[in-house]
């Protein structure tokens, strides 16, 4: 559990910043407990470089290189328990970056974000003390590519099983639950 008063993090020397990936997946199963600013995930250096953040002025939502591209109903998950969030930056192909949220596309943007810390910082957007994560972050995968999307979809009812989440998750975003699915990662295909 994260818990910001104790300005606790956890620092990765996987480098994600975009001059040396350029497409990134990372996919993270957390909640937030707070309704001030938290940083899931990021390396930010003050640059608006990647990262996952609630509760900011600007919104919620992922850093797009300008600021934040914001997803209005993300805030709505605050104190709602576990959530599955499939993010991807794809250096500045026009809509090339999304996040799916629970197994829904939430948002297509553009992303152009500048180089930022070397390490990957897991509870908060960097190094400082500010952005701290109020939650559980139960879990993080990260690939150096774009997943396909029989992978997502896979990957996204293997974590709705794992964590128990079936009842809020649609991981092939075709408006039925997991749980109610009776082939929740897509159509079989004999």
């Amino acid at each position: 559990h994260f818990d910001s008063s104790n300005l606790e993090d956890i620092r990765s020397s996987l480098n994600i910043d975009s001059s040396e990936l350029d497409k990134i997946t990372i996919i993270t199963v957390f909640n937030v407990e707070s309704t001030s600013y938290v940083g899931i995930w990021g390396q930010d250096d003050g640059g608006w470089d990647r990262f996952l953040l609630f509760n900011h002025p600007q919104g919620s939502g992922l850093s797009n290189g300008i600021g934040i591209n914001n997803i209005p109903n993300l805030t709505n998950n605050v104190n709602q328990g576990l959530m599955i969030a499939q993010s991807y930056y794809e250096e500045d192909a026009t809509n090339g970056s999304y996040l799916y949220l629970d197994g829904r596309l939430t948002t297509n943007f553009t992303s152009n974000n500048n180089s930022g810390f070397s390490d990957f910082i897991i509870g908060s957007i960097n190094k400082g003390d500010s952005w701290m994560h109020e939650g559980e972050i139960a879990e993080i995968l990260v690939f150096d590519r774009e997943l396909n999307q029989a992978e997502r979809h896979e990957i996204s009812y293997y974590l709705s099983k794992k964590w128990n989440l079936t009842s809020n998750v649609d991981s092939d975003g075709d408006d039925s639950i997991d749980l109610s699915d009776p082939n929740p990662t897509g159509l079989l295909v004999e």
